[in-house]
């Protein structure tokens, strides 16, 4: 073997050295070419035989909108809780109370029929047995709303009459008293049977002279 033949041996075997170094030193055991992903699964499969898992992830505390709503709820409860309560303490008592689901005409007509009872129980007065032609008006006292007068009837007894005070068949009232006449309402009922009110006058006579 000559000298050039031996050089070029040696520098072979140098590659080869070499090249086997570099195997070495990034090979799968170094964690290149996917060693790392080998050893995680190598971790994972350990910790399924020996039974070990994964810590949990530490609680974290809820929003303060999610507490917010849930005292929102609780304050909720507490009032449906005390209506619920002054509920019970409720009586409903429609006694003098108005049905607004009565017709208004069926009111009316309640209404009607109870004043006439109490007209037809109400005891009547001498005025009340005799009509307003069988009556004279005599004398007129004005005093403003204590203004009195004077009425007789056919056998000449007299009555003293004020504003308010019943007299006539047709449950008249007197309603005014002027210094030449005295103004009575009284009711009717016309061809339909209504019942309607009219006034009629007494009219105080001028004396004979004046």
């Amino acid at each position: 073997m000559t000298k050039d033949d031996l050089g070029r041996t040696i520098r072979n075997w140098a590659l080869i050295c070499a090249a086997g170094l570099l195997l070495l030193a990034f090979g799968p055991g170094c964690g290149f070419f996917g060693g790392e992903e080998e050893a995680t699964t190598a971790n994972k499969i350990q910790n399924a035989v020996t039974g070990k898992a994964r810590p949990a992830p530490p609680k974290t505390k809820a929003p303060a909108t999610d507490q917010a709503a849930e005292d929102d709820k609780l304050s909720m409860e507490k009032l449906l809780a005390m209506y619920e309560e002054k509920a019970k303490e409720y009586v409903w008592n429609p006694e003098g109370m108005n049905d607004p689901f009565r017709p208004i005409e069926a009111v009316t007509q309640a209404a009607k029929a109870t004043e006439s009872q109490e007209e037809a129980d109400r005891p009547k007065t001498p005025l009340e047995r005799m009509e307003l032609s069988q009556l004279k008006l005599v004398a007129i006292i004005m005093a403003g709303d204590n203004s009195r007068a004077l009425v007789e009837d056919s056998a000449g007894m007299g009555y003293i009459i004020q504003p308010g005070t019943y007299m006539g068949t047709r449950a008249g009232q007197v309603a005014a008293i002027y210094p030449d006449r005295v103004e009575v309402e009284e009711y009717f009922k016309n061809y339909l049977g209504e019942r309607k009110k009219r006034i009629s006058m007494l009219k105080l006579k001028p004396i004979e002279g004046e």
